[in-house]
């Protein structure tokens, strides 16, 4: 019986290597009808996808710049609640001279500048100076800066503000703000020298409680 079995193998074999039911001959590989559906598949996958992982990314991007800003805040208002002054030559400071230079002492891993644009999401551009004439002479004659503006710019293509007034201008106005508190802005597209103090919203109504 073990003769026949073995013998009745070595026939089968015999056929799947000679006749067309071997299984090379089994075994078929993709039509072209079938790849064009697979790629067309892909596309569309792709076509959602890439969207929304550049919406993600771009949300990543702006909501660095604003918690670089309100870090920069923070420190700013630590200052002003020890000298109830933004400007850095008050009495007992007089080592620095600008806010941005205070920031950048406490805040070291931002870079900041007094003046110019940004198109750097790791520097924040900062103004106290801006807002010395609209207060009278501080204790030594030093002027008082009451508000501070804060400039960033965000990968995806945004410069944010944030702007803190601790006491409203007499006369006038900040910004178009008459009153004390901190406020939120954004703008876009980017002008060709990056984010500056100097393209802050100017009206109240550009302004917000918080970043949109």
């Amino acid at each position: 019986m073990l003769h026949m079995l073995l013998h009745r193998t070595r026939e089968v074999r015999g056929v799947d290597q000679a006749g067309g039911l071997g299984r090379d001959d089994r075994e078929a590989g993709f039509t072209l009808i079938e790849l064009m559906v697979v790629m067309l598949i892909m596309a569309i996958l792709l076509a959602i996808a890439i969207p929304t992982f550049l919406g993600t990314r771009n949300t990543a991007n702006n909501r660095a710049t604003q918690s670089s800003l309100t870090n920069a805040l923070t420190t700013a208002k630590a200052f002003y609640t020890r000298f109830q002054n933004f400007n850095p030559k008050a009495q007992g400071n007089t080592g620095l001279t600008t806010l941005a230079a205070v920031l950048a002492v406490s805040e070291p891993q931002l870079h900041f500048a007094a003046t110019g644009g940004t198109l750097s999401p790791n520097t924040i551009v900062v103004s106290e100076s801006h807002y010395f004439t609209n207060y009278g002479g501080g204790a030594g004659g030093v002027s008082v800066s009451n508000a501070a503006l804060f400039v960033g710019y965000s990968r995806a293509g945004k410069c944010w503000y944030i702007l803190d007034i601790e006491v409203p201008p007499a006369v006038g106005n900040i910004q178009g703000i008459t009153t004390a508190g901190t406020f939120y802005a954004s703008s876009t597209p980017v002008p060709t020298g990056g984010c500056t103090t100097a393209g802050a919203p100017t009206t109240a109504t550009n302004w917000s409680n918080k970043f949109n």
